[in-house]
């Protein structure tokens, strides 16, 4: 089951879905995925819907949202930045915390690309958050080839006008973003040793030929506590039936506590 809400967040409505199991699991567990730059409640390929549809015949519920300034929900693009995304997503976790009338849950965050730049904020500040899980995590754009790709540069001759809300902002793929986003997303404070250092379970599943983790992924699977698991011949995106199923297979054996071989 499908139940679309919503969550007031400084006066802006956040809009999203929740998919609800028929029979839940002895103990409650609740998926939230946190997205990147660009990502929506139903992200490429509608890939977090079909992990959701998934979920719920394991009895386990899944949240899906819109961050103020992305897709249904309030806002403008050029008005966030990452401190306001980790405040929606908390916003998300007490709305679901009250729906369960404050039962005991096992929550799971999952960070997909620069979402994972969001996930360590979210587990700090949220205790009860069992299990981190990240889908080819960006820790830091700054000197990545994502940046590179796009030409991004902060050159004040390059500011445009929002003729929504007549603000100065920075185009990124084609996005109007912030200044403080632009800086948040090139800030050398990297998430990498906040994530690698969370007290909870922590897994990261990456795509082989993704070049945009890459200079992570080289030095995370060294890392103690983390769980690493590559998808063969997947891209950034797990862009084909086969990549994607396989993401969303080992997710899901994470989160039901099954064992993981490659």
């Amino acid at each position: 089951m499908r139940v679309p809400f919503q969550v007031e967040v400084h006066q802006q409505v956040v809009n999203g879905m929740m998919h609800i199991p028929e029979k839940k699991r002895f103990v409650n567990k609740v998926v939230i995925m946190c997205y990147g730059l660009n990502g929506n409640r139903t992200e490429e390929h509608r890939m977090s819907v079909k992990l959701g549809d998934k979920l719920i015949d394991e009895g386990v519920t899944f949240v899906r949202f819109d961050y103020r300034g992305q897709g249904i929900s309030c806002g403008e693009m050029n008005e966030v930045n990452f401190a306001s995304r980790v405040e929606d997503v908390g916003a998300v976790i007490d709305f679901v915390r009250g729906c369960f009338n404050y039962e005991n849950i096992e929550y799971y965050v999952i960070g997909f690309s620069d979402g994972a730049r969001i996930v360590p904020q979210v587990c700090i500040n949220n205790e009860k958050i069992r299990t981190a899980i990240l889908w080819n995590p960006i820790f830091s754009m700054e000197n990545s080839p994502f940046m590179k790709t796009n030409n991004v540069s902060t050159n004040e001759n390059r500011l445009i006008t929002n003729i929504t809300n007549n603000k100065k902002c920075y185009q990124l793929y084609g996005l109007p973003i912030s200044i403080e986003y632009l800086r948040d997303i090139r800030s050398k404070k990297t998430a990498y040793d906040e994530f690698a250092g969370l007290e909870c379970e922590k897994i990261c599943i990456w795509g082989e030929n993704d070049q945009y983790s890459q200079m992570y992924r080289e030095t995370m699977c060294e890392k103690k506590g983390v769980i690493n698991y590559i998808v063969k011949g997947a891209t950034h995106l797990f862009n084909g039936k086969i990549a994607e199923d396989e993401a969303m297979y080992v997710t899901m054996q994470y989160i039901l506590g099954e064992d993981v071989h490659e």
